[in-house]
């Protein structure tokens, strides 16, 4: 459902809700200025908003790249 990407993305966010996380995607949206991440980042709102909060709490973090050394 998700990419590595989103889920990177998503949990650099990631807040204890669904509509938490949704609200701090969006209140963050106005510091981006990288068009591919605000590409990535509008695909991933209409991701979530297309899930429940049960979806949202079986989303597999481990697969995020945010603890990787390179990460960048």
């Amino acid at each position: 459902m998700f990419t590595v990407e989103e889920i990177t993305l998503l949990d650099s966010y990631r807040k204890t809700s669904l509509k938490e996380t949704i609200e701090e995607i969006k209140s963050n949206y106005k510091y981006q200025d990288d068009k591919e991440i605000i590409n990535l980042i509008d695909g991933l709102l209409l991701k979530l908003k297309r899930i429940s909060e049960n979806d949202y709490e079986n989303i597999d973090f481990s697969l995020s790249l945010l603890d990787e050394v390179d990460f960048e």
